[in-house]
């Protein structure tokens, strides 16, 4: 099991070939309490956990390190992504459009495997919420 210092320096590491903001490559190891994402490492598995107001939102469980290192990405590209479409917002289009695109590009220079693991994920929101525009 990677340890804190071990996975901040690879976050920073990995952050840096996609220039992501310091902020949010740190304080994964913190409990924010407002629903931000957050790490807990226990003997033999990652807690990828989100908490807010005392109250448990999700919980993932995983044994693998590139695992959780992907969750971490995609919720870094996911925040980009978004800022990324509010600055270049397209009112003639679903904003998710950009949203997914620019995220896929992003997590894809991190990590090809990562890319296609998100496609899939898409794939599976546009069936249950297909875009509108």
């Amino acid at each position: 099991m990677h340890n804190f210092e071990t996975m901040t320096a690879d976050l920073k590491k990995l952050g840096a070939i996609i220039d992501a903001p310091s902020s949010l490559l740190s304080g994964w190891g913190i409990p924010k309490e407002d629903g931000t994402p957050y790490i807990e490492i226990g003997d033999d598995v990652y807690l990828y956990l989100s908490s807010e107001r005392g109250y448990q939102i999700f919980k993932k469980e995983v044994s693998n390190y590139d695992e959780l290192l992907y969750l971490i990405f995609s919720n870094i590209t996911h925040k980009m992504a978004v800022n990324y479409e509010l600055r270049n917002r397209n009112s003639e289009e679903d904003c998710r459009r950009t949203i997914f695109s620019k995220q896929l590009e992003l997590l894809g220079t991190v990590k090809a495997e990562w890319r296609c693991k998100r496609e899939k994920e898409i794939e599976a929101i546009l069936r249950n919420a297909p875009f509108e525009d």
